[in-house]
């Protein structure tokens, strides 16, 4: 339930179109402004108490305060709001329980005078999520806004990462990777079924339901963060145009659209989740990366070229099944990488939780060593200027179009 460092998962850019136009400079305490280490802060809780006192003064003067709700309703009316969980790039997100059935959720808290918040790119998201119903996707139960703060109250996953659980675990094997790589499939193709294309899939947003290890929920996994996804897929048509996403995740389509000159004359499908999945389970199964380099032009030029190998020792233990279902989902051409649907029909994903082996891959602690190294990299809402140039530079120099004292010039 949080955006890594950098993801502006309810969307970036100045604020807009926001009905209470709340953008203004504070010190943090219920109004939100720069804490002393000049990171930006909020007493969630103080803004709670805040909005309380104005909705008994303005009572009866019929002041919208909601898109979703003309009956005005409070937060702390719902909801007992408990400790912080986390923050991330632009709130907080903290415990609560419904007053009414006592069930634990997750409240993002979402403040209007951050910067970074956009109020039009936030009502797409939930639009977007009060579609999203399904098992293995984190479900929106409710939305609460005042002139500080908006809410959304979701599913509360306490496990954790995926990849967390499978370091924390000590053993891992392809066994446990198909269980686990196939609760994302699912969510995958139940989205897609229903026109969404979730285009930031990462292990930070694949999440465990619960820690508790007695409990049923334990090794359920949830996607998480729809700030980037899109309602124009349309049955793994090329209909989306918009190049985001994270660097080390991004399938070769998107990245041609980062390296062309002319954005506009190239469009990509909800094929780009699928080439993620098989990132992600390479990554889970090996401890490392299939293609980062360390540099991210060399990076994008590896990722359309589908550079990658099953190197030893990493991939020792790993089965032939194992690689070839990886290979088959990391098809550079998405003509002939398959559907989420085709993807849970393969027998790899069909009788994997029988016939694979058991045995300990060993990966836990390269991965670890991974998850630290992926927490300072950042995803992207659009790919900067200077990336789409770096880019650009590295496909010139692999076609052959530029000499490398050119490029040292530039």
């Amino acid at each position: 339930m949080k955006n890594g460092p950098g993801r502006m998962g309810c969307g970036a850019s100045a604020p807009a179109n926001d009905p209470v136009n709340p953008a203004k400079a504070g010190s943090g305490g219920a109004d939100g402004g720069l804490d002393a280490d000049g990171e930006y802060d909020i007493d969630v809780k103080a803004a709670i108490e805040d909005d309380s006192v104005t909705r008994t003064a303005d009572k009866g003067k019929g002041r919208r305060r909601s898109d979703f709700d003309s009956q005005t309703r409070r937060l702390g009316e719902h909801y007992e709001v408990g400790k912080v969980l986390g923050k991330g790039s632009i709130g907080k997100t903290l415990e609560g329980i419904s007053k009414k059935t006592g069930q634990k959720v997750a409240i993002k808290a979402l403040p209007r005078s951050h910067p970074e918040f956009d109020y039009k790119t936030l009502m797409t998201e939930i639009a977007i999520m009060k579609r999203v119903d399904h098992a293995h996707c984190i479900k929106l139960h409710d939305v609460f806004e005042d002139e500080k703060l908006v809410y959304l109250v979701q599913d509360l996953a306490t496990g954790g990462e995926l990849f967390d659980r499978v370091v924390e675990s000590g053993s891992f094997s392809e066994k446990d990777a198909c269980f686990m790589i196939k609760q994302v499939i699912e969510a995958c193709a139940y989205l897609h079924s229903i026109g969404i294309c979730h285009r930031d899939l990462k292990p930070e947003n694949v999440l465990m339901l619960s820690s508790d290890e007695n409990s049923p929920d334990y090794k359920v996994v949830k996607i998480a963060d729809f700030g980037l996804s899109s309602l124009s897929a349309v049955e793994y048509q090329a209909t989306m145009a918009t190049a985001c996403g994270t660097p080390e995740y991004l399938a070769p389509e998107l990245v041609a659209m980062v390296a062309n000159d002319d954005e506009s004359e190239v469009a990509y499908s909800s094929k780009v989740d699928i080439w993620a999945i098989g990132v992600i389970l390479y990554v889970m199964i090996s401890g490392f990366h299939p293609f980062y380099t360390g540099n991210q032009a060399q990076l994008y030029d590896s990722i359309m070229k589908g550079n990658y190998s099953f190197p030893n020792p990493a991939f020792a233990k790993v089965s032939r099944e194992t690689k070839d279902f990886i290979s088959w989902v990391l098809q550079v051409n998405p003509d002939k990488r398959p559907s989420a649907d085709e993807v849970l029909k393969h027998p790899w994903v069909l009788r994997g939780e029988q016939t694979l082996k058991l045995d300990d891959l060993g990966t836990a602690s390269t991965l670890g060593e991974y998850n630290t190294k992926r927490q300072s990299r950042k995803s992207l809402k659009r790919v900067s200027l200077s990336a789409k140039a770096a880019v650009r530079m590295q496909v010139a120099l692999s076609k052959g179009k530029l000499a490398s004292g050119d490029a040292a010039k530039s």
